[in-house]
């Protein structure tokens, strides 16, 4: 139950709507509707880092093992956590897109 009303709490403390989240972890609103009231029980572990960002604060915090829900700051974290819950055909885009970008123009 720590997972449901931390991410709840969050959400409503950052003033965000389901969409919000949804839009940012890459999942439809009822899922995420279903992971705060529970009806979900297992939310999948990949998507954890993506949430955390979008929730500003930490994995460990979201899972119950920290009580201070310090907010991700450091860029390098918040890409880490963004990648790593990326699939392999999201990470090849992400990069194409990167590459694309630091081209001279």
């Amino acid at each position: 139950m720590v997972l449901e009303e931390r991410m709840r709490n969050r959400r409503k403390e950052l003033d965000l709507t389901l969409a919000d989240i949804a839009k940012a972890v890459g999942v439809s609103e009822a899922t995420v509707q279903r992971w705060e009231s529970g009806k979900i029980k297992n939310l999948r572990y990949e998507r954890i880092p993506a949430l955390a960002v979008a929730l500003h604060t930490t994995p460990a915090y979201l899972m119950g093992w920290e009580d201070i829900p310090e907010e991700t700051t450091s860029s390098k974290a918040m890409l880490k956590a963004v990648v790593d819950s990326m699939t392999e055909e999201q990470a090849a885009l992400f990069l194409a897109t990167w590459q694309a970008a630091k081209m001279p123009k």
